[in-house]
């Protein structure tokens, strides 16, 4: 919602506030995924899936970025932004409300 928030934000002190918001919340789930994908992996395959991590997380982001950039020609940056903020809030939630196998997910070794 800081992202929103921000998009939204026509003044300089709340905007960046937004983002530092934003930027902490992304670090923090970040290295909560890296952490989980850790835990519940096996060891034979842990620099695999980490590998994958770093290409989904920084590799594939320029074209999702190319993609937002031209949408952002025609309708303008702070409503590209607003609708990129609301597609992750829904996703968030449709995760939360409808993938309860990642909610009860065991790590790799437990019973």
């Amino acid at each position: 919602m800081s992202i929103v928030l921000f998009a939204g934000s026509r003044h300089l002190f709340p905007s960046l506030l937004f983002l530092f918001i934003a930027g902490g919340f992304q670090t923090t789930f970040l290295s909560a995924i890296a952490t989980l994908l850790q835990i519940h992996t096996d060891e034979t395959n842990r620099g695999r899936i980490m590998s994958l991590f770093g290409l989904i997380n920084r590799g594939l982001g320029p074209m999702g970025s190319f993609a937002f950039g031209l949408i952002a020609t025609v309708i303008g940056a702070p409503w590209t932004v607003a609708a990129c903020g609301f597609l992750t809030v829904a996703s968030v939630a449709y995760v939360v409300i409808y993938s309860s196998q990642l909610r009860d997910a065991k790590a790799v070794g437990e019973a």
